[in-house]
């Protein structure tokens, strides 16, 4: 990324001798970066997945500032017989649905799921 461009018509013996704060265009780290589209700009990959990164961090702050769980769904039921059985033997089903993790990101489920390995013992 470029950040300066050349003084086209400078006056005579006119030179830059420094820019406050520093220019810094590639700071490693820094997901907080917004680029700014206009009509007829291309846009690069690197600055798409920089505006990915963004908005994906505020997601994550935004779920940081609620409590973690089960939003909606992700009800678990039993599989006929699965009561009184082995835990190797019984199933139980987790229903679709939706719900925050701890680290602020969402887990969804969009359709049901098996598990046959015992959960706890």
């Amino acid at each position: 990324m470029e950040v300066t461009q050349r003084i086209d018509r400078s006056f005579a013996d006119e030179h830059v001798i420094g820019c406050d704060p520093p220019l810094r265009p590639d700071l490693p780290n820094v997901w907080r970066r917004r680029m700014h589209p206009f009509a007829g700009r291309a846009v690069s990959d690197k600055a798409l997945t920089a505006e990915q990164d963004m908005r994906s961090g505020m997601q994550r702050l935004y779920g940081l500032s609620l409590a973690p769980g089960s939003v909606s769904g992700l009800e678990v039921t039993a599989e006929p017989g699965a009561i009184g059985a082995v835990p190797e033997v019984a199933q139980l089903i987790v229903s679709p649905g939706i719900a925050l993790a701890v680290s602020g990101r969402t887990s969804a489920s969009a359709a049901p799921a098996a598990s046959s390995s015992p959960i706890c013992r």
